[in-house]
């Protein structure tokens, strides 16, 4: 199952917490949203399918994210809950 998510960046995109990341669909972003990576997502969870929602939360499920940027592109794996 895939849901593709498409966001920008911002001048104040830090990615510095250490355990989580977040893509949101505010439009703004302060220098204190440290778990941040990219702000004007055009969709949120409450818009993706129910069958991949429900998957997630699977404590077996392997979920996969996959960013692209600017050329670069970085994968990160974890497990449903």
């Amino acid at each position: 199952m895939d849901e593709v998510i498409h966001a920008r960046g911002h001048e104040n995109v830090s990615a510095e917490h250490a355990s989580t990341f977040e893509v949101t669909t505010d439009d703004f972003l302060t220098a204190a949203g440290d778990c941040i990576l990219a702000i004007e997502a055009d969709r949120a969870p409450a818009d993706f399918d129910p069958d991949f929602v429900a998957a997630c939360r699977d404590a077996d499920a392997t979920i996969t994210v996959t960013l692209e940027a600017d050329g670069h592109t970085e994968s990160v794996t974890g497990r449903g809950d």
